[in-house]
């Protein structure tokens, strides 16, 4: 397992506690909106190619048995490390938004957001006036 002090810079840097917890989290992005388009499943191939196929498709199986608010946050709970928070939620962001966001996945990334205590600053529009 990594020192907790480790950064994580790359989805291939998650410890299997923490790509459990992505893979779970992913599912309840995805499946918010009730289906997977086709820019979701773009960003799927790129998260896959980025973490190792083998892996993120391995975690991906084991998160289906998954179900529920309750078992979503046990799983998102153990993700300690700040840096492995951050690249889970930039990453489920970018995700999320490949396609439209819809209201439903903005909830899940409102509440993870908050559970986890991350401060989301968004990028203004520059004043072209």
């Amino acid at each position: 397992m990594p020192n907790r002090e480790d950064a994580v810079d790359s989805l291939s840097d998650l410890d299997a506690v923490e790509a459990n917890a992505f893979a779970v989290l992913v599912r309840a992005v995805v499946r918010a909106d009730g289906g997977v388009s086709d820019a979701e499943r773009e960003g799927l191939a790129s998260i896959a190619a980025e973490m190792g196929d083998e892996r993120f498709w391995k975690f991906m199986d084991r998160a289906e048995s998954v179900h529920g608010k309750e078992a979503v946050e046990r799983a998102a709970s153990r993700v300690e490390r700040v840096s492995a928070r951050t690249l889970i939620f930039v990453t489920l962001s970018e995700l999320a938004i490949s396609g439209t966001i819809v209201e439903t996945e903005a909830a899940v990334l409102d509440w993870l957001a908050d559970l986890w205590r991350l401060e989301i600053s968004t990028v203004e529009e520059p004043n072209k006036g």
